[in-house]
């Protein structure tokens, strides 16, 4: 498993669980392009909090979409196939305490299934 950690601390956590560690932030597409290539398979779940914070939506739709293309490019012509699951904003928050995702949790408890 290779991981990307912007700090030491993530780094030495991500090293502790078997992953080799790739310094670096969402911003480094070199970086995480070269570590999909490496890779049998790529999981992206980061997610640029200090934008949408902001407000800048539309700077974290776009550099969500340049890291997806950079990804894209690294795997192009190895015969991948490509699933992509985009999470609601909510799983990096505690925010939603009473809409979307936990009406989703009520039901999947309730059915004794999710889909």
């Amino acid at each position: 498993m290779i991981a990307l950690a912007r700090s030491d601390a993530a780094a030495d956590k991500l090293a502790d669980a078997g992953a080799e560690v790739r310094p670096g932030d969402l911003d480094d597409l070199d970086v995480i392009g070269k570590a999909a290539a490496d890779a049998d398979g790529v999981i992206h779940l980061a997610y640029r909090r200090d934008l949408m914070h902001s407000g800048d939506v539309a700077g974290l739709i776009a550099a969500n979409l340049n890291l997806i293309e950079a990804v894209g490019e690294a795997l192009t012509g190895r015969g991948v196939r490509a699933s992509v699951i985009r999470l609601s904003p909510v799983v990096h928050s505690t925010l939603d305490t009473q809409g979307f995702t936990p009406a989703l949790i009520g039901i999947a408890r309730e059915k004794g299934v999710a889909a």
